[in-house]
């Protein structure tokens, strides 16, 4: 399928509701993911965009929201029980398993370069190298953490809360952050 040729699109079913979708770097493949039925399974299906091949199938626990990395390589999935997982672009793993945070994972993301992912829920997104390594820091506000994003060059990353505040922190180091 090709958005700008034409063509039929591709249909991805899932059993229960889905809950993020997202494109790779490339535009070749697509994740999506649902939450599970009744017994909190849920699944995330890797589809190829140009009708080539079945998707492939994971088993994830209560998945909520994933990205890509910039690279394409990987699939950071957030969970609805404050945990996290990274899969390969092919389905394999988790190769990395995050521990459980206080709250919902509500965004996850990768920097555009590469350098660092984020992982936002409860009242803390928690910034990691993107090898994941060591511990996190964690970029605590008030009220829960719902989004969080980097800029082009990975030097900083803006997290926004139910509470109304923005915050913009540096990536680099332990500084205060910009409130907005």
């Amino acid at each position: 399928w090709n958005l700008r040729k034409g063509g039929s699109p591709i249909l991805v079913q899932h059993e229960s509701r889905v809950w993020y979708a997202a494109v790779n770097p490339d535009s070749t493949h697509m994740a999506s993911i649902d939450g599970g039925g009744l017994n909190k399974t849920g699944q995330m299906k890797i589809t190829p965009m140009r009708g080539e091949g079945e998707s492939v199938v994971v088993n994830t626990t209560l998945g909520s929201v994933l990205a890509w990395s910039s690279d394409g390589q990987r699939i950071l999935v957030g969970q609805a029980n404050g945990g996290g997982a990274v899969y390969g672009a092919d389905g394999q793993g988790p190769l990395v398993r995050l521990p459980k945070a206080s709250g919902a994972v509500r965004h996850v993301a990768f920097s555009p370069k590469g350098k660092f992912a984020v992982i936002s829920g409860g009242k803390y997104a928690r910034l990691w190298p993107a090898d994941f390594s060591g511990e996190p820091r964690k970029l605590t506000h008030r009220h829960p953490v719902v989004y969080s994003d980097f800029n082009h060059d990975d030097s900083l990353v803006a997290t926004a809360s139910h509470g109304g505040e923005v915050k913009v922190w540096s990536t680099g180091g332990a500084s205060e952050p910009i409130v907005f």
